[in-house]
């Protein structure tokens, strides 16, 4: 299992994360280098792939290199690749054979 931690956005092994109390109820995770101080350089890459999860429908971005899951529900298997847009869906609910079912 992994995690990402709140500060660097780094995916880090669940064995290596630190718990940061917020306030009364909330917590950060941290990797044991911004726990410590020292914080690592966050990754480069600024070429995001948009994804929307069907299940809960939240829309979110993220780098194709971590392992995709929805931060919104935590669940991976109702999660695609998002290339939706306003031409897509109009043409899409226009063609005769469109099934509702199949919308997302």
């Amino acid at each position: 299992m992994s995690s990402i931690c709140e500060k660097c956005k780094c995916e880090i092994n669940i064995n290596n994360v630190k718990y940061v109390s917020q306030d009364e109820d909330n917590y950060s995770i941290l990797c044991l280098s911004c726990y410590s101080g020292k914080t690592p350089e966050p990754p480069k890459s600024t070429n995001k792939i948009k994804y929307f999860c069907s299940r809960c429908r939240y829309s979110f971005s993220r780098n194709p290199t971590v392992k995709i899951k929805c931060p919104y529900c935590g669940k991976e298997d109702k999660v695609i690749n998002d290339d939706r847009n306003v031409k897509n869906i109009i043409s899409e609910v226009s063609d005769p054979t469109f099934d509702e079912g199949n919308l997302f």
